[in-house]
């Protein structure tokens, strides 16, 4: 039994390492993406891969692997909620938690490890899996008003 016991405690660590790995992409393709693409490159800063992220964009580097803190990243997502130059702008996004924020500290400390080939791309929020119900002939059509029903036009309160 104790074994078991172990086995399970040991995957659901791996599990959490493996999703606490994965937010900051997520984070990226949820919050930076839509502005900052490939094909959207607001202030000239692609997001999409590590290498753009170092080349950085109009303010310069979006990554300061020397000193995360210094990163263009982090200093736009930690500014006061009413700065103009807060990222993600107002309209586009809730502003980062401190978690999320430590969570994009870390990985850039850890001098932002990114997977070989992997581009970014940004979470489309609209995107709906198709859905393709067979048609049942009963509930095809559906009339507002049916001829087949008369409507009562005048009518006393017992009848109603």
């Amino acid at each position: 039994m104790k074994p078991l016991f172990a086995l399970f405690l040991m995957l659901v660590g791996a599990c959490s390492l493996a999703q606490a790995a994965d937010r900051p992409k997520q984070l990226l393709e949820e919050k930076c993406l839509s502005c900052h693409y490939a094909d959207k490159k607001k202030g000239e800063l692609d997001m999409s891969t590590r290498e753009s992220m170092l080349v950085g964009g109009d303010a310069g580097p979006a990554l300061f692997l020397e000193n995360p803190e210094k990163s263009e990243i982090i200093l736009r997502v930690k500014l006061p909620h009413d700065d103009v130059d807060i990222m993600p702008p107002e309209g586009k996004g809730k502003p980062l938690s401190e978690d999320e924020i430590n969570s994009l500290v870390d990985r850039i400390k850890a001098g932002a490890p990114w997977p070989e080939g992997l581009l970014l791309a940004p979470a489309d929020k609209k995107a709906m899996p198709p859905y393709d119900a067979p048609a049942d002939p009963a509930i095809v059509k559906i009339e507002a008003f049916p001829k087949a029903i008369k409507l009562e036009t005048n009518a006393d309160f017992h009848k109603l």
